[in-house]
């Protein structure tokens, strides 16, 4: 599948803090910033698109917010944050 020229690339970083958001019933706005758990550029570069717009497969856990998060993309471009209490 490749990714139209039009379609910005996919913040994973963005989805982490949402996600932390959703699941912690907190505005995202109240988080802490997120720079201070894991560099957000090398998190989002990790898992961008190949330049064929093929996913990276890969994991990668930290703590953030009180919550562990585990981002794991695999190879059938799908993306999940997992989270559990730290």
């Amino acid at each position: 599948m490749s990714m139209s020229s039009d379609t910005p690339p996919r913040s994973i970083s963005v989805d982490v803090v949402q996600t932390v958001a959703d699941h912690t019933g907190c505005d995202v706005t109240t988080l802490p910033s997120l720079h201070n758990a894991v560099n957000t550029d090398a998190l989002d570069s990790l898992f961008a698109p190949t330049r064929q717009g093929l996913e990276r497969p890969g994991e990668v856990s930290f703590v953030y917010a009180g919550c562990r998060v585990t981002v794991t993309t695999s190879t059938d471009q799908s993306v999940d944050v997992e989270l559990t209490e730290a």
